[in-house]
């Protein structure tokens, strides 16, 4: 939108770029069925990668405006890991054959876009997680305790869920980098 670039400096424009990607892909893959965030299983790691990220973050940045772009690569990362190790556990728990492909789709796109994400985040200096928050490791653990039978419609339900909060997320984003410059 020609509005919305005349608001940027000409340094935040890259990011306000790749974040307009990102909407559109996750808009893409919400769309087309193809569903984006994230959900993942519980490991004995006493420190959330994502947390650790995030204070690693707040010593560097000083500005608002660069805050708010670490948060939101922070975040976009977290999600990307949890989406693969969602779509893992699905290409192997589901006995549904769509369902698997969708799993193999959405690893594919998810770990292109964390590639995309991680190749941003080194210009920039921003320290990303390296898997997914306790959070989402916590509701891949409740996921693979779902019964065959049950898993599927769960998986699914998650998927349509977490796609929904990432949207929400992307524009907030948006809206907020926008106002920061």
């Amino acid at each position: 939108n020609p509005t919305e670039m005349r608001m940027l400096n000409p340094i935040n424009s890259n990011i306000f770029l790749f974040m307009k990607t990102l909407i559109r892909n996750t808009s893409a893959l919400f769309l087309s069925g193809m569903l984006l965030f994230t959900l993942p299983s519980c490991d004995s790691n006493p420190e959330d990668s994502k947390d650790v990220a995030e204070e690693r973050n707040e010593e560097k940045f000083e500005t608002k405006a660069g805050e708010k772009e670490a948060q939101f690569i922070v975040d976009v990362a977290a999600v990307n890991f949890a989406e693969i190790r969602m779509a893992q556990l699905a290409s192997q728990k589901s006995a549904n054959g769509e369902v698997k492909a969708l799993a193999d789709q959405l690893e594919r796109e998810h770990t292109a876009m964390l590639n995309e994400v991680r190749e941003y985040a080194a210009k920039k200096s921003i320290t990303v997680p390296t898997e997914e928050s306790q959070e989402a490791r916590e509701d891949i653990n409740d996921l693979q305790d779902e019964k065959p039978a049950d898993f599927d419609k769960k998986w699914c339900n998650e998927q349509m869920d977490y796609h929904k909060i990432a949207i929400d997320k992307f524009e907030k984003a948006s809206d907020d980098l926008a106002d920061a410059n």
